[in-house]
Parts: C-alpha cells; structure tokens; sequence
C-alpha cells in the first residue's frame, strides 16, 4: 500500500530550532512518488514549511497515533495554489466524501456549541515529494 493511500496520516514538519510538530491529514496519493493534502495558507504548517520544506509523513489512526511498526517516510514538500491546488482538492474530496458529507452535517451543531467546524475550507494545498 502507497502512504497516500491511506486513510490518516501524521505530518511531522519541523521549527526554526528544529523542534519536530506533528498534526493529522487527511492526504492522497500522487503520481511519481507524491503525497498531498490541503490545508490553510495561514496554518502553521504552511508557516513552517516555508521555514524548512523538509517533512516525514506515516500512516497513524485517526487521532494521529502511529504504530510501533509503521515505517517512516521523509520527504521535501512545497505549497501550491491554483489549478494545482484544485486538483488536489478534488482527489481530497472524493477519497474522503464520507468525513467530508458527516463534517458539513455536523458542524452546524458543533458551532452551536461553541466547537467550531470540524473541517474548515481550505485554500492550498502541500505536495510531498517522497525521498527514494
């Protein structure tokens, strides 16, 4: 199985003191060796890839933990916009149509509630070039 098949991955990207942070994606597999997710062009992982474009990805569940055995890929990812972005989208939004449907249901309760949206929209994405 690619790593960008599957369901849940944790991105590690890395600080200016090189201090590693890890958060969850949802990402899909590209031609040629590529990874890609959509994110925020505000976050911090956009922050901190532009920093250091050097990242690790693995497969994890769905509250980011990786098992023991999992293997651990590394990559340099960069930030797209445009049609390189829609594209990614779209591959996003039919891989996880489901999260995506029970997201949109939800988060008009969520935000009742004071919980925010699950899912916020997105405007760029991160392609990951996987080191061989």
């Amino acid at each position: 199985m690619n790593v960008g098949d599957a369901r849940y991955i944790r991105l590690t990207t890395y600080t200016d003191t090189g201090q590693p942070r890890h958060v969850l994606v949802w990402a899909t597999d590209l031609a040629d060796g590529e990874v890609a997710f959509t994110t925020l062009s505000d976050s911090w992982k956009v922050k901190r890839i532009g920093g250091n474009p050097r990242v690790a990805i693995e497969v994890s569940n769905m509250w980011g933990q990786v098992a023991v055995d999992t293997p651990r890929h590394t990559g340099t990812a960069r930030v797209v916009e445009g049609t390189e972005f829609e594209h990614v989208r779209s591959l996003i939004d039919r891989k996880y149509r489901l999260e995506l449907a029970l997201s949109r249901l939800t988060a008009p309760i969520l935000r009742a509630v004071g919980r925010g949206v699950i899912v916020p929209p997105t405007d760029r994405a991160v392609v990951v070039r996987l080191d061989s």
